[in-house]
């Protein structure tokens, strides 16, 4: 099993508040099976279209994290290493809660807000590198939406 799981997912969100080209935030995730992201929130909104969609496969991804670049900026995340938790499950797979906070604003009305933020991996081995094969989000929808507001 590779090493340092920990290091792994820090370098995973420093790319995420670096805003890292789509073809590197792609590099994370499984190639053999594929990868899921969701957020967590309700579905239907204009606006916030990533909302309570799996996107499923490398292509779904990309664009998820596509969508989230066009409609929100992000201001930063803290999520702190000694604040992740990990359970191996099955086979070398092993899950992990990390818990921090995020400010994010809207790109199309400029309102900001700050939120609690909960992502839950399940992560794998592929030619002996951690990969990411789920990836969830639980965040503040409802301040998403209201600041998504004109």
């Amino acid at each position: 099993m590779p090493a340092d799981l920990p290091a792994f997912l820090a370098r995973f969100r420093d790319d995420l508040n670096a805003a890292a080209p789509p073809p590197k935030f792609r590099s994370y995730f499984t190639a053999r099976e594929p990868p899921v992201c969701l957020e967590h929130g309700p579905t239907g909104h204009a606006d916030l279209p990533f909302l309570g969609e799996a996107f499923t496969g490398g292509d779904e991804i990309v664009r998820y994290y596509e969508l989230i670049g066009s409609i929100l900026e992000g201001k930063g995340s803290n999520f702190r290493q000694e604040d992740v938790v990990f359970k191996e499950v099955r086979g070398g797979r092993v899950k992990a809660i990390w818990t921090g906070d995020a400010v994010w604003s809207v790109a199309k009305t400029g309102r900001e807000w700050h939120e609690a933020v909960v992502w839950l991996f399940e992560v794998a081995v592929e030619e002996e590198e951690w990969k990411i094969a789920r990836w969830e989000v639980w965040a503040d929808t409802l301040s998403a939406y209201l600041a998504s507001q004109s």
